[in-house]
């Protein structure tokens, strides 16, 4: 029977899940190969100028064998602590393959009532299981990696809006969000500058800033975390891992 008398307040830190996404060619898959004892899930085969263990694209060709990859992680020895897959685009790309073969149809679209995109969740919901095998009984930390995707946001507080969002179908960016423990949206700062060039008329250029990292959601973007990090951080692992580590070592930090 559960004792309610033993139940005190307490902290549990497991290695976090995370969900990095951001514009093409910003460095989210450079900043994967620099967490020490990763290894690379490289589904989009984007990996291969970095130093960094991978299992590559021709070995990752359906969903099937991006579980294996996850189940020989799980009972075979090993150095790595991290495991990446990259990109996420790339594994809805194989779950909606798999479902629609599954189905007897060439394409999850020919699914009607929008079903294929239900099965899929329920294989996304597989994955997660793996993954968090490996992070609760292994210690590994998780890392998926995603693009982004500019897309109009109806909130139902103020006028719609455009928004930077994963480049996910919206059930697949759904539970993807709401499984991982930090959503990071990496980018580079830009400035305005303008010129006045006479009659009463001025001339706007940008100018490209530091790349950023966010933690925090913000109307231009999905952003959250569960440990209570500054909301921008310079778009490094070396930076995200130091906040990391103070984060989890401040008591007093909260759950999102």
């Amino acid at each position: 029977m559960l004792n309610l008398s033993e139940i005190k307040p307490s902290r549990v830190i497991l290695p976090p899940r995370l969900v990095l996404y951001g514009p093409p060619k910003i460095g989210k898959t450079t900043f994967a190969a620099d967490i020490e004892g990763a290894i690379v899930l490289d589904i989009e085969g984007g990996s291969g100028a970095l130093n960094v263990a991978r299992v590559t694209k021709d070995k990752l060709t359906s969903y099937s064998d991006v579980i294996g990859a996850v189940e020989a992680l799980y009972t075979q020895e090993h150095p790595f602590s991290t495991v990446v897959i990259d990109s996420a685009d790339w594994l809805e790309a194989l779950i909606f393959q798999q479902v629609a073969a599954e189905a007897g149809k060439k394409s999850i679209e020919d699914i009607g009532y929008g079903a294929g995109y239900v099965a899929a969740v329920n294989l996304w919901k597989q994955l997660f299981d793996g993954l968090t095998a490996l992070r609760n009984d292994k210690g590994m930390a998780v890392l998926l990696i995603a693009h982004d995707q500019v897309k109009r946001y109806d909130n139902p507080l103020t006028d719609s809006y455009d928004r930077h969002m994963l480049k996910l179908h919206a059930k697949s960016a759904a539970i993807l969000t709401e499984w991982s423990d930090c959503l990071l949206f990496a980018n580079q700062d830009v400035y305005i500058d303008a010129k006045d060039v006479g009659f009463k008329k001025k001339v706007t250029k940008g100018r490209a800033g530091d790349r950023v990292l966010h933690t925090v959601e913000s109307p231009a973007f999905m952003a959250g975390n569960r440990y209570g990090l500054p909301p921008e951080l310079p778009f490094s692992w070396a930076a995200f891992n130091d906040a990391m580590t103070n984060a989890i070592s401040e008591p007093s930090a909260e759950a999102a």
